[in-house]
């Protein structure tokens, strides 16, 4: 209640469902791994409510970690540890993975729209066989979102344990990163990296680049 006075809940609860779906590994309730919250602004309107806006959600759709895995931002773990805050979060993550169903057919239409362009393009920064990987994965990963999400939300006595699982899919770590991502870093002037994550580019500081070589070079 005293936060509500100073922040539109709904849309904070909102922004955080939709992050843990789409995989926003660089957000505000991104995994907690030193560098986040990241990639957020606030703002305030004329009665001095704030709301949170995202942005460069450019890497989204490709790591799957638990929906209630602690983050990074101080304001989302605290939510998942209200039991009013976090019956309004799991609903949000439900009504996200109703309206999301189908997705992966959708970007399957988009692919096959834009495959000549992809193929025309004269700056592009990945083969045609990369770009095809890129959006497979990319398929696979909104095909099995909502299963995840339907398994996460199930009650206890759905499961032989006996209890819900705590969390869908973890935070991710160099082990558990897949090696297919085939990251690629580039160095950059002013000691800036792109990596290059099937075709998207963003920028990333020093520290960002060790962190993702750990994940495109996991130990075997």
């Amino acid at each position: 209640r005293r936060v509500s006075a100073l922040a539109d809940i709904d849309e904070l609860v909102r922004m955080w469902a939709v992050e843990r779906y789409i995989g926003q590994f660089d957000g505000y309730s991104s995994f907690k791994s030193g560098l986040q919250p990241s990639n957020y602004y606030l703002h305030s309107d004329e009665q001095g409510r704030f709301s949170m806006l995202p942005w460069s959600t450019d890497g989204s759709w490709v790591l799957a970690f638990g929906f209630d895995a602690e983050g990074g931002g101080v304001m989302f773990n605290q939510c998942l540890a209200d039991p009013g805050c976090l019956t309004r979060y799991r609903e949000e993550v439900r009504k996200l993975s109703g309206l999301l169903s189908g997705l992966d057919a959708r970007a399957q239409q988009i692919a096959g729209v834009i495959a000549p362009w992809v193929a025309r393009d004269p700056r592009k920064e990945t083969s045609a066989e990369g770009a095809a990987l890129g959006q497979q994965l990319t398929r696979n990963y909104m095909a099995a979102r909502p299963g995840a999400v339907r398994a996460w939300l199930a009650p206890p006595e759905a499961n032989p344990g006996g209890s819900a699982p705590k969390a869908v899919g973890v935070a991710p770590t160099a082990q558990s990163l897949p090696g297919r991502l085939a990251l690629r870093l580039s160095l950059r002037r002013r000691h800036r990296s792109v990596p290059r994550v099937i075709g998207l580019r963003t920028r990333c500081t020093n520290a960002c680049r060790i962190g993702l070589l750990s994940y495109a070079n996991p130990p075997r």
